[in-house]
């Protein structure tokens, strides 16, 4: 059902002022934090705090560092920074095991765009490059199947016209 009849109880949204000084400071970010603390303007026991990947890395170490006095608050990170923390995760497993230089080769990326994809820094062209390696780690996968399965048990698809290859392998 698309559409419901519920009835929702009104809420409250809240936005932060503006902020003069560079938020990519501690004290800046505690600053912020402490007049958030309360929630009363909002009349809410709990307040979230959506921050960008840096200011969250501040936050959370603030917010670790004093919990009693944050214990109100909820930090989040939004789900593009989410992304770009996943990607670079992504990269720096496969960092060193020739990937980077099989993609160059290959004409996928330059030398200076591969970088962007193992760093997750272009997020467009990180999950391009990652989907790419996905794609081929399945493909690989399915090739050794059919090269390396029981022959007697599970006969190859196409063995009647005498090609032993599946169609995913080629």
């Amino acid at each position: 059902m698309l559409v419901s009849s519920a009835v929702v109880q009104m809420m409250r949204v809240g936005f932060l002022f503006v902020i003069p000084r560079p938020i990519t400071e501690r004290a800046t970010v505690r600053h912020c934090l402490t007049n958030c603390r309360s929630g009363t303007q909002l009349n809410q026991e709990s307040l979230e705090i959506w921050c960008d990947e840096g200011v969250f890395a501040l936050a959370a170490n603030i917010y670790l560092h004093e919990t009693n006095k944050f214990s109100d608050l909820f930090l989040c990170m939004g789900p593009f920074h989410w992304n770009r923390v996943l990607l670079r995760c992504q990269g720096k497993l496969l960092r060193g095991y020739g990937l980077d230089d099989a993609l160059i080769e290959c004409g996928v990326f330059g030398p200076g765009g591969i970088e962007t994809v193992l760093n997750g820094s272009h997020c467009l062209r990180a999950l391009t490059g990652l989907l790419m390696v996905e794609d081929l780690i399945h493909k690989l996968e399915w090739q050794t199947f059919w090269t390396h399965k029981d022959k007697a048990t599970i006969p190859s698809p196409g063995a009647d016209e005498g090609t032993a290859k599946h169609s995913c392998c080629q």
